[in-house]
């Protein structure tokens, strides 16, 4: 091979990730090194006053931390709280089952059940689960302790373990996080800019990654809520602009790329328009005129013209949106209800899942005490962190915990070897934490493909590290810690894929017929101007894409995919993004009375179809129109408005793509 042809070599796809993911954003940096501060801070204090544990208080400071303020408060607060109500529980119970290992196996079993339950199927699933943990941290400690007195004090300990590192981490956040507002305005005018940008050079790429971020804009906001009073009285006005532009973003996917420029770069200049009145936060006068002319949608290709209306009345619907937002004016009213983002968890599936991760915590217990090998009780904690809904899921989080715990110990290792000898005071310690803790912190802040690396990386380097009041000088502690990380990573991995295995592919499959299902309702209802269907479909669709990229990771391991429906029969979540963008399409323009009634049959026959979709069943002959004959495309409707054309365009594209749909799935 050649030095030119080695030279244009494309890297691989695992490189291509870790580019994408470990790229400098905006506030990145000043996140890691607050966050690495804290460790610091942390440790340092634990060493001083000689706290036990200090790993784990390092380690919960990367743990509480969230992307603004409000996240990491009500996290820490959490925290604190389990661990008060665990210390609590554990000194009570050691009254009766000090001395009765016959009593606490059970107890720590129906501790764990207790709490993994409540973790999936409860709104105080947070603080259960923490409680549940540190209570069965504290009555494995019994095992490895002569004397009840010595379990006792360290239990009282691990109080203070969590508390500090909340402490701090609270603190921190309060004097140089990031405000929820703060963070969702800049989100949005991003996603503004970045839709303008799409809409004037198709060729830039897709903006279907960024999806989930707008989708998101609404839970930011509602936290933004919790905290300032101006932005919980314009919720509701926020939403609905969310709304639009999540709206705007799945419409531009389905736009044409032979689009011509003569309708990109109004479309544009206006999302521009947009960024610039949201930035400013000021008002501006409307157009003179309308932003794509009717002599530029006339010359666009058949299957760009309804498109590119649509976006442009959503465009002008987005500023005055705007304009009203920046005059403190409320927003209409509008009819309907906002339905939830995501469907009930399943009680049943709750179950299950709090039954494996017992098991597998047990197994964990079981296999280092009869081994008598206590240093490798981090698989407990292990199993406790890694278990998730599906297999996917886990196996995903399996390999990122393997990978970032041989790396962080790698590097323990190495600063065993070749730092710590050369370090005379704790101040250099509190330098090597605070370097190996914003490392850990920039990775974990990458999306959920990497971030449980970076979580992992910390967990292992602190342990290795940390071991005690003084340097470590061997390594048995370090490779103990270690195997019992990839003892609990295993242990989950089996059990999970054997027993009662869900299937992350048939989540996303269930994900995506509830998707259309609701986008069914929502074109049933006449498409109108309910607020929040759009919204709880687009939530859908990203749930059903972030389920879907973990089922890769499943290989061969449940027969069948964990599905009754054959691999064609399923939508593809691309299919059910465009047919939600059509959806919008088609709903988007405002047409006369006599229209309406006209369209309302091709409504009804998309509803229909899409139900259909939703049950796997064949379509069916098509439901005739209102006068027996199909919808005429727009040249052919003598006198109608540009808007009833549109609509007509609109609806008659969105009943194409669904029998083609059809036609490839049965």
């Amino acid at each position: 091979m050649s030095i030119a042809d080695a030279g244009s070599r494309q890297p691989g796809p695992f490189w291509s990730l870790l580019k994408e993911e470990l790229a400098p954003r905006p506030h990145r940096l000043a996140a890691s090194l607050r966050t690495a501060a804290c460790c610091a801070v942390v440790v340092v204090v634990a060493l001083i006053f000689e706290i036990p544990l200090p790993a784990y208080a390092a380690y919960i400071v990367l743990l509480i931390t969230g992307e603004d303020v409000v996240v990491t408060s009500l996290g820490g607060l959490i925290g604190a709280l389990g661990a008060t109500v665990a210390v609590g529980l554990a000194l009570l119970c050691y009254a009766f089952d000090a001395g009765e290992p016959a009593l606490r196996v059970p107890v720590i079993a129906l501790t764990t059940v207790a709490g993994m339950y409540a973790a999936r199927a409860l709104k105080i699933g947070p603080a259960a689960f923490l409680a549940a943990f540190l209570f069965v941290m504290g009555q494995t400690l019994i095992d490895q302790f002569a004397t009840t007195e010595a379990v006792v004090r360290l239990v009282l300990w691990l109080w203070v373990v969590v508390t500090l590192p909340v402490a701090v981490t609270i603190l921190g956040q309060l004097a140089l996080g990031e405000r929820p507002a703060a963070r969702a305005r800049r989100s949005a005018l991003s996603l503004l800019r970045a839709l303008a940008d799409a809409l004037r050079n198709p060729r830039r790429g897709s903006l279907r990654a960024r999806h989930a971020e707008a989708v998101k804009l609404v839970e930011s906001t509602r936290r933004a809520a919790m905290i300032d009073s101006a932005v919980k009285g314009r919720f509701d006005s926020d939403a609905h602009l969310i709304e639009t532009l999540a709206t705007l973003l799945a419409m531009q996917e389905v736009l044409p790329a032979e689009t011509p420029a003569a309708l990109r770069e109004p479309l544009a200049d206006a999302c521009e328009v947009c960024a610039d009145v949201f930035e400013r936060g000021d008002a501006v006068a409307p157009p003179a005129e309308a932003i794509v002319s009717d002599a530029s949608l006339d010359q666009a290709p058949p299957q760009a013209r309804p498109v590119a209306y649509a976006i442009a009345a959503a465009l002008e619907r987005l500023r005055e949106g705007l304009n009203r937002r920046n005059r403190g004016v409320a927003e209409p009213d509008r009819k309907g209800r906002r339905p939830p983002l995501a469907p009930a968890r399943d009680r049943a599936d709750a179950r299950r899942f709090a039954l494996k991760s017992a098991l597998a915590v047990m197994s964990a217990y079981v296999i280092y005490t009869a081994l008598a090998w206590p240093e490798i009780s981090t698989a407990v904690t292990t199993c406790f962190f890694v278990s998730l809904g599906s297999l996917g899921e886990s196996v995903h989080k399996l390999l990122l915990r393997l990978g970032g715990a041989l790396l962080g110990g790698l590097a323990a290792g190495l600063c065993i070897t070749f730092v710590l000898p050369s370090m005379t005071d704790i101040g250099h310690l509190c330098v090597l934490i605070g370097a190996a803790a914003g490392i850990s912190a920039w990775v974990a802040s990458s999306s959920e493909r990497l971030s449980y690396m970076g979580m992992q990386m910390g967990f292992a380097f602190f342990l290795g590290i940390l071991q005690g009041p003084r340097p470590p000088t061997e390594y048995t502690v370090l490779r103990d810690r270690v195997i019992g990380i990839v003892l609990g990573n295993v242990l989950v991995t089996v059990i999970f894929s054997t027993l009662w295995p869900t299937s992350a592919k048939a989540r996303a499959g269930a994900m995506t017929d509830q998707a259309l299902a609701e986008l069914a309702a929502f074109m049933g209802a006449g498409a109108g101007d309910e607020a929040g269907p759009r919204l709880a479909v687009l939530g859908l669709v990203e749930q059903a894409r972030r389920l879907d990229s973990f089922a890769a990771f499943e290989l061969r391991m449940i027969p069948g995919g964990g599905t009754a429906r054959p691999r064609q029969d399923r939508l593809s979540v691309d299919a059910l993004e465009r047919l939600a963008g059509l959806a919008f399409v088609a709903a988007e323009p405002r047409v006369s009375a006599a229209t309406a009634d006209r369209l309302r049959s091709g409504h009804e026959e998309a509803s229909r179809l899409l139900r259909a979709l939703a049950h796997g069943s064949p379509p069916g002959i098509a439901a005739p129109a209102d006068d027996g004959k199909p919808l005429a495309p727009a040249g052919a409707v003598e006198g109608a408005s540009l808007s009833d054309r549109a609509a007509i365009e609109a609806n008659a594209l969105l009943l194409s793509e669904l029998e083609k749909t059809h036609a490839l799935t049965t």
